[in-house]
Parts: C-alpha cells; structure tokens; sequence
C-alpha cells in the first residue's frame, strides 16, 4: 500500500520514507478540509501500534498485557470510527451522497489503521508460541522469560492468541484479497480511477498495474514473513 507505480519486479519494495511521504500525499487526496482538521486534533495519536506497546514498558505488564493490549486497541480505534460513522449518518440521513461520502472517509481510515497494525500486530500474536527450555527444566517464552509455556495461565493465551491469528495475520489478507476478487472485473479496466465504489480501497490496488490488482495481498504476506 501506498507504494509508488513501479513496474511488477520493483513492485514488491518500498522504502519507509518514501511510504510516510505517500501517505500523507494519500491523506490529503482522501479527507477533505474539515476531516483533516478533525485528524489535526489527534494528531498526537499514532497508529503504529508499537509505539503504543512501548509505553506499556512503563507499568510492566509482561508479554500476556502487551498482548491483549496490541490486539485490543485496533477494535477501540474502529470501534470509535463506527461510532463517529453512525453520529455522522444520522444527521446526515437525508442526503444520499453525504452518507455515501462518510461511508468513503471512515472506510478509508479504517484501512489505514489495518495497514499500520498488521505486521506490529500480527508478530506479537506469533511470540506467543515460540518458547525456549530452560536450565533448570522446562519451557519459558521467549518474549518474556518469567512466563512458563506448560502453565495453564500461558495455554489459556496460547489459545486467544490463535484466535487472534486468524483474525490479523490471515483474517487480513483473506478478506482483502476477497475483495479484489469480487471487484476483479472493475479493477482490471482502465477507468477504474473513476469508478467510485473503488475509491475507499485505492491505497489497496491504485500503485499497481491493473493485471496486478491482487498484488497488495503478496506484500502483506512478504511482510508476515
């Protein structure tokens, strides 16, 4: 996502910096005036969910809370998209178009959540089930040796986080490729710059050639890797 038109071997590359300038060319084409001072407002927040992970260092919750946390805050923050959506839709009812164009505004946002929590999120979810034996007998995880793998607290996690594998790491990607294939036959045209239900998801297939539209699915799972 977000990556220049490149020809397909060059496609699967994208330098950071030239991603965080990307996007912000992106969010200017997608939210209009208003919306970006709306962003403006929260602007401190950031939704790499690293970062947010990091500040969990200071209370010391271990592997289990950094856990819950990163897997937990990315439903917050689309909890609080659907919220405003359905505040937004309600005063605006009456008018098809601005229902149609809130729809766009928040569906794209949502994407850029899903695009900056995906491979932060999903690795988290994996150190789950990577454990390590230890001297005196025993298997600690490796992400936080004070957690025994074989007790029944860490197999109670073991489990919610095999949940929520198949919700981030493969959920993700399968539902998006899902989409591409529904709209296949649009994004294969060349007027598909114009073709307005595709706009909301045009991070996902516009910086690739139309034979290549499922080509962000191949990036997402370079990057699970």
């Amino acid at each position: 996502m977000f990556h220049q038109w490149v020809t397909p071997p060059l496609a699967d590359t994208c330098a950071l910096d030239s991603c965080l300038l990307q996007f912000s060319a992106f969010a200017q084409d997608v939210f209009p005036e208003e919306y970006e001072k709306f962003l403006s407002y929260i602007s401190f927040v950031n939704f790499d969910i690293g970062v947010l992970v990091s500040y969990s260092c200071l209370v010391s919750p271990g592997y289990h809370g950094r856990l819950v946390l990163a897997t937990a805050t990315p439903f917050g923050v689309l909890t609080i998209l659907a919220y405003g959506y359905a505040f937004a839709t309600h005063r605006y009812i009456t008018s098809t178009q601005c229902v149609i164009t809130l729809w766009q505004r928040h569906l794209s946002a949502a994407l850029l959540v899903v695009f900056f929590v995906y491979s932060s999120v999903s690795s988290i979810i994996f150190q789950a089930f990577v454990c390590d034996e230890k001297l005196s007998g025993g298997r600690s995880l490796v992400a936080d040796h004070r957690i025994l793998c074989d007790s029944q607290l860490h197999s109670f996690f073991m489990k919610y986080a095999g949940v929520m594998a198949v919700v981030y790491p493969i959920g993700i990607p399968a539902l998006m490729m899902w989409w591409l294939l529904r709209n296949r036959n649009h994004l294969k045209t060349l007027n598909r710059e114009t073709t307005v239900h595709l706009q909301p998801f045009s991070g996902v297939w516009s910086t690739y050639r139309p034979s290549r539209y499922y080509f962000e699915v191949v990036e997402y799972l370079r990057r699970l890797t």
